[in-house]
């Protein structure tokens, strides 16, 4: 198996399951009013945005899911491996992935976890600014405070919903992984349906989908927040 696959194997589950992580994060928080209400522009800082994306987790304790991967290398070897697996996310932030059909070197990585992008982790490992914003969305600037790999990430916010869309890396190699989810309600929480990877990095190119099926929840005794849950269009 070469070392091709093995490095995008890992770069697309791990993100993945990262961005799956932020949203078990992230229920929907009371909608950011319109710039009538907050004068123009609207300007959310950062600390309120995550305030707003942790607003109605209390109610979620955990749940489990079925995954379908497909992944497909658009440069040498061409592999096109198709994964079967499930996964758990426990309160606060616990995350793992397990795959029952694996190529031999990504065994190693058949459970990842995504701590990296769990929303209440994000003041501790990056500094974080607002970007673009309107009425919809709010966009997330996110730089490590450790210097690493990554150069600058940034997550798109549905601001009425509070669920993750988009997910975008830029890392200091001129690499870019970007990762779209798109969301349903689910007994008065937002959970992801699909997302769809796009990795460019030196060397070879992959894009990766993910399909989220057969959720159990487990729900403790504070009440969501109310209000429409539905994500009807998470791209």
């Amino acid at each position: 198996m070469s070392r091709g696959w093995s490095r995008v194997g890992l770069l697309a589950l791990a993100l993945l399951g990262a961005t799956l992580s932020a949203a078990a994060a992230a229920p929907p928080p009371t909608p950011v009013p319109a710039a009538s209400a907050l004068g123009d522009p609207i300007a959310p800082d950062a600390s309120r945005v995550l305030a707003l994306l942790a607003e109605r987790n209390a109610a979620l304790e955990g749940y489990s899911f079925d995954l379908r991967v497909k992944i497909a290398m658009h440069t040498f070897p061409w592999l096109q491996p198709y994964l079967i697996g499930s996964g758990t996310y426990e309160k606060p932030g616990r995350y793992s992935i397990a795959f029952r059909q694996v190529p031999a070197l990504a065994k190693n990585y058949q459970k990842v976890t995504g701590e990296m992008l769990d929303p209440a982790s994000w003041p501790q490992k990056y500094t974080i600014s607002v970007g673009r914003q309107d009425s919809a969305d709010v966009e997330l600037i996110l730089h490590e405070r450790i210097k690493g790999e990554i150069t600058e990430a940034r997550a798109t916010i549905d601001a009425n919903t509070g669920s993750v869309k988009r997910m975008r890396f830029l890392y200091e190699h001129g690499g870019t992984i970007e990762i779209v989810q798109r969301s349903a309600g689910m007994q008065g929480f937002v959970l992801p349906v699909t997302q769809d990877a796009e990795i460019a990095m030196p060397g070879f190119k992959a894009t990766a989908h993910a399909a989220f099926s057969n959720y159990r929840l487990t729900v403790g005794s504070a009440t969501p927040a109310s209000g429409d849950h539905v994500v009807h269009d998470g791209s």
